[in-house]
């Protein structure tokens, strides 16, 4: 009889160490997923911090770059101005390349009249 008792007290100690392995088991997935979420959401804040600060650069420098434009020209903000290069200015000062383009430019065509008071470039004098 002791031997069933001890097969018994066995059986039990076995079966309430399985209890206990699969209560642990259970709570261990628990953390896992409270990691998991925890996770995901720190890398969103991430994600969100990081786009937010680059926005904010971005706009900045928009932002000291437009002001700085507005300051320095004005003027230059209603209509499209042309920005001149070096080979603009050596057109003006270096006559043999101002010739070269001459040269190869297509004659000017005869059915074009200019007319200045219609491009709006141009001051009307009121009364002289």
């Amino acid at each position: 009889m002791s031997t069933l008792k001890l097969i018994g007290a066995h059986a039990n100690d076995i079966e309430r160490k399985e209890r206990r392995l699969k209560a642990l088991r259970h709570q261990i997935l628990a953390v896992h997923d409270q990691v998991m979420n925890k996770s995901i959401e720190l890398k969103k804040e991430k994600h969100d911090h990081t786009h937010a600060s680059l926005s904010k650069t971005r706009n900045m420098a928009h932002s000291i770059e437009k002001t700085n434009d507005m300051m320095n020209r004005p003027c230059d903000q209603q209509r499209m101005t042309r920005t001149y290069g070096k080979m603009d200015a050596d057109l003006w000062t270096r006559d043999e390349v101002r010739l070269w383009f001459n040269q190869y430019a297509p004659d000017k065509d005869e059915d074009y009249k200019f007319i200045p008071s219609k491009t709006g470039y141009t001051l009307l004098a009121e009364n002289r």
